[in-house]
C-alpha cells in the first residue's frame, strides 16, 4: 500500500467512510501486533492483547490529529505514536509492579515533617476503619497516657507494662514473684481506674 493510499483513505475517514477506516485499523493493527511482539520481553505482567488494545486507542487518536503540513508521512507519524504508547504503558505496568513490591517498614515515620509512624495510619486489615471510632480509642489511650504517668504507682506501672508487652497475668506473677491473686486484683484496680479515666472529660 503507497503512501497516496494512506492519504485517500485518511481524506475518506474524515468524510465518514468506514471502509476507509477499516482498511487503515486492519493495517495499523497487523503493525502494533508486530511492535507488541518485540516489547514481549518487557511486558512482566501484561497481556500482549491488553497493550495492542491501549496503541490501538492511541491509533485512533493520532489517526485524527495527523495534518499533512506536520512534513512527515502519515504512516511515521502513527508508527511513532504508537511504539511511545506502548512504551509508556510497559513503563506505566514497571512502576505499578515496584510500588506493589516496595517495602515499608512500620516504625519508620511518614516523612520528614510528620512525626506518625505508618503502623499509626495503617487500617487493620481485620477490621473496618471508623473514624468516629478511632477518635475515641485516641482520646481513650491519651487519658489512659495521663492516668498512667500522674495517678499508677511504681508496682501498678511495672504490671502495666508487662500486660501491654503481652505476658499474661501468670506469667506476670513469676516474673514479679508476686502472688497471683495478688497480680489478679493488681490487674483489676488498673482496669476499674484507667475505664474511669478513660470517661473522664
Amino acid at each position: 500500500m503507497g503512501e497516496l493510499n494512506f492519504s485517500e483513505l485518511l481524506f475518506l475517514t474524515r468524510c465518514g467512510d468506514m471502509k476507509a477506516r477499516d482498511a487503515l485499523y486492519d493495517y495499523f493493527y497487523q503493525f502494533i501486533r508486530c511492535m507488541t511482539k518485540k516489547y514481549h520481553y518487557l511486558n512482566d505482567g501484561l497481556e500482549d492483547e491488553d497493550i495492542t488494545q491501549e496503541a490501538m486507542l492511541c491509533f485512533d487518536h493520532a489517526l485524527y490529529a495527523y495534518r499533512e503540513d506536520m512534513k512527515t508521512k502519515l504512516s511515521t507519524y502513527i508508527g511513532l505514536c504508537t511504539i511511545r504508547c506502548i512504551q509508556s504503558e510497559v513503563r506505566r505496568n514497571k512502576k505499578l509492579k515496584e510500588a506493589c513490591e516496595y517495602e515499608i517498614s512500620l516504625d519508620s515515620q511518614i516523612a520528614y515533617t510528620n512525626k506518625k509512624k505508618f503502623e499509626e495510619v495503617i487500617a487493620d486489615s481485620r477490621a473496618t476503619y471508623k473514624p468516629d471510632s478511632a477518635y475515641k480509642i485516641n482520646e481513650m489511650l491519651l487519658a489512659i497516657n495521663r492516668y498512667e504517668e500522674h495517678r499508677m504507682n511504681n508496682l501498678e506501672k511495672v504490671v502495666f507494662q508487662l500486660i501491654k508487652d503481652g505476658y499474661r497475668k501468670d506469667e506476670i506473677s513469676t516474673i514479679l514473684q508476686l502472688d497471683k491473686k495478688a497480680v489478679y486484683n493488681i490487674v483489676y484496680r488498673l482496669l476499674v481506674k484507667l475505664r474511669r479515666a478513660a470517661s473522664e472529660k
